[in-house]
């Protein structure tokens, strides 16, 4: 989204340029494509910590919900992570992003990619095969709703119902039997407060579904599994532990009781449960095994340290148990072993899991779809992968016709992040870029598009990519001085190229603007700005004032809202403000800020000045992870812990008396804070695991 600067803050940036570079610094080291040469360092004298003070408005105005026609419409989606398989014959339905993929298996255990469903109303997770006569079917968790997918048409995967349910669905079990499906999940209350459910769900022969009963958990259930008198679900949280609910035949629940608790000392938090005839196996920190005759005391009969590891899903065969996971250093192990005891009998319910074994292959979907030829029990050979474009982007910039998302792939720090470049609106796939910059989102620091340049950040350095061409070309990598990076915005006036960087040293936290119309010398626009150290949450530019929320260290309840003036060749601070809460996100434009924490929406009208007032609050029914303004319209992104789930939209003609318009269901995208990207036409929303997607404004 362009930035514009006015006659104001150009002639006085311009007169900065004019005056530094008759004596230009060494602040940065530049070159065409690697690092060669060590820094100058100038650390700034650090200032006095600017006085702050609460914004507060006599009068706070609630957002009106009205009924009106949609004015978004999602164009185009693709990408996200695998989660969730299940097999029929030789295809694997897995999970990738909010779609359902089909994938073919040949006997070398080589896979084909068929289709992919149309976006469902969430990211995907667990999958069930419900066979039904002759009618192949599959029960879908896909965020907070479950969905039913017919499979009797080749061409298509389609979705036949859908039902809505408490909250977040984390896990599912099914009763072949009685058709009933049990699912668990978690019910937001507060940005740090979430209770768990379990409802059960009746299955008509003709794909519908009906609720039956629900039961209330502490905390969200991880894992479910049926036994022969109720359902086991093993919960998550500080509590943890495992939970037993009888059931009747007809479906009813009664409450969840704790039967194995979770404690400091012997922590246990099921990530794993499936039920053999009296025996329940169980895993996280080791693999176990509980005699579940008496199912309110289940008895431990063996346990599998399994060398410490973390055991996320596990699948039995005869007398092995193959199990993924990872170590304490998060690396992924994949293994098996020998039981103390054989497993018999065959399981009670149908229940997901992430790990299948088909036709000698241990699969695990999980971020990708690994497919292990077991050569022995004791020998895996990997026989092939399929890793989905778009698995993790983290970030996006676009203009009229190109949209450049940063990917980070597995995210394990082992490879590199890749630019994908794509077609708006469509997101036909143009070309891809590996950066130098690690799959690591704690490296990941800033992405920045502007005219024909495009600026990605680490904490480290600057890459700069020259996209006239249809291919970015890296052009330049910066190393600024003065600290780690934090945050950068780029910004275009006249004929010069400027970013703003924020940076952080052991003791302060900084702000500067660079000139960067000539690579090669890079210039600083005067003395950079100190300010108490703290974690960078958003930049923003108006017409004529730089706005820098920061969080101070040590700090939950507050953020820092400082309004940046520009007097001669520097920065200046006009005035610092105390923002209440855990603040996550900011938009601005040139008469609004909006400012989003856990749990609310602030609005503030900003005056000749670019000072701030706040006219507007409101309260979010769920964490706030993002916010943008375009025009009339102001978008936020609410969701779980695990990662949003709508896009509320917003009226703000009247910035006093704000009407909420709209909501949008989104994917899960597995981040603590999503970038919100508007153009003329377009919302594109670059959603972690949840892939990337593009929604139009209708007239």
């Amino acid at each position: 989204m362009k930035k514009y600067i006015v006659l104001l803050f150009l002639s006085c940036l311009i007169a900065a340029c004019t005056v530094v570079s008759q004596s230009p610094t060494t602040e940065f080291l530049a070159e065409p494509t690697a690092l060669e040469t060590e820094i100058e360092r100038n650390l700034p004298v650090p200032s006095s910590t600017p006085d702050s003070s609460v914004v507060t408005s006599s009068e706070v105005a609630p957002a009106l919900i009205v009924e009106t026609d949609a004015f978004y419409t999602q164009v185009a989606q693709v990408g996200g992570s695998v989660s969730g398989l299940v097999f029929i014959e030789d295809v694997a339905y897995v999970g990738v992003g909010p779609r359902i993929a089909e994938i073919k298996y040949n006997h070398q255990g080589e896979i084909q990619l068929k289709k992919f469903s149309d976006p469902l109303p969430g990211r995907v997770t667990n999958l069930i095969k419900l066979v039904d006569g002759s009618a192949d079917r599959l029960v879908i968790s896909a965020g907070k709703f479950l969905v039913i997918m017919e499979l009797l048409d080749k061409a298509t995967l389609s979705m036949k119902c859908q039902l809505e349910m408490p909250g977040e669905i984390s896990s599912l079990v099914l009763d072949h039997v009685s058709h009933i499906l049990y699912a668990g999940g978690a019910i937001y209350h507060s940005a740090t407060d979430y209770s768990g459910f379990i409802s059960a769900v009746s299955l008509s022969e003709i794909g519908c579904m009906q609720l039956i009963s629900s039961t209330d958990m502490p905390e969200p259930p991880l894992s479910l599994a049926l036994g022969e008198l109720g359902l086991f679900a093993g919960a998550e949280g500080y509590q943890g532990g495992l939970y037993y609910s009888q059931v009747n035949k007809s479906g009813e629940l009664s409450s969840a009781d704790l039967v194995i608790p979770s404690t400091p000392e012997a922590p246990f938090q099921p990530l794993c449960l499936q039920v053999f005839d009296d025996r329940l196996y169980a895993s996280y920190r080791s693999v176990r095994a509980y005699d579940i005759s008496t199912p309110k005391q289940p008895a431990l009969v063996w346990e599998e340290s399994v060398g410490g590891n973390v055991v996320k899903s596990f699948s039995i065969a005869e007398e092995w148990i193959f199990f993924y996971g990872w170590t304490i250093k998060s690396e992924l192990v994949y293994d098996s072993f020998v039981p103390p005891e054989p497993v018999t009998g065959a399981p009670l319910g149908e229940t997901t899991k992430i790990t299948a074994l088909y036709d000698g292959l241990f699969i695990v979907a999980d971020h990708a779809l690994k497919s292990f030829e077991i050569v022995d029990p004791e020998n895996f050979l990997l026989a092939d992968e399929f890793q989905p474009a778009l698995s993790n982007v983290v970030n996006a910039a676009s203009n009229s016709e190109k949209i450049y998302a940063i990917d980070l792939g597995l995210g394990d720090g082992r490879g590199f992040a890749v630019l994908e470049v794509l077609g708006l609106p469509d997101l036909t796939p143009l070309t891809r870029v590996e950066t130098e910059l690690l799959n690591n989102l704690s490296l990941f620091q800033g992405f920045e598009f502007i005219d024909d340049r495009l600026y990605l950040a680490s904490s480290e350095a600057v890459w700069v990519y020259d996209v006239i061409l249809s291919d970015p070309q890296l052009i330049s990598k910066l190393k600024i001085d003065g600290g780690d990076i934090d945050a950068l915005i780029a910004l275009k006036f006249a004929d010069k190229d400027l970013i703003f960087v924020s940076q952080q040293t052991s003791e302060w936290s900084t702000f500067s603007i660079y000139d960067l119309t000539d690579l090669q010398t890079p210039v600083r626009l005067g003395d950079p700005i100190t300010v108490q150290k703290g974690e960078i949450i958003s930049v923003g530019i108006t017409e004529s004032n730089v706005y820098a929320l920061i969080r101070p260290i040590y700090e939950i309840d507050f953020a820092i809202l400082h309004v940046l003036g520009v007097d001669g060749d520097k920065l200046w601070i006009k005035e610092s403000y105390q923002i209440p809460g855990y603040i996550t996100d900011m938009a601005v434009n040139n008469s609004l800020i909006a400012i989003t924490s856990m749990d609310k929406l602030m609005v503030y009208k900003v005056n000749r000045e670019g000072l701030p007032e706040l006219t507007s609050q409101i309260d979010l029914s769920a964490y706030g992870f993002g916010v943008g303004i375009e025009k009339n319209d102001l978008l936020v992104i609410v969701g779980t812990k695990r990662g949003p789930a709508n896009v509320l939209v917003y009226d703000i003609m009247d910035n006093e008396q704000i009407e909420q318009i709209e909501s949008i269901d989104i994917a899960e995208s597995g981040l603590s804070k999503l970038t919100v990207l508007m153009t003329e036409s377009y919302l594109v929303l670059p959603n972690g695991i949840g892939g990337i997607s593009v929604i139009q404004l209708n007239p």
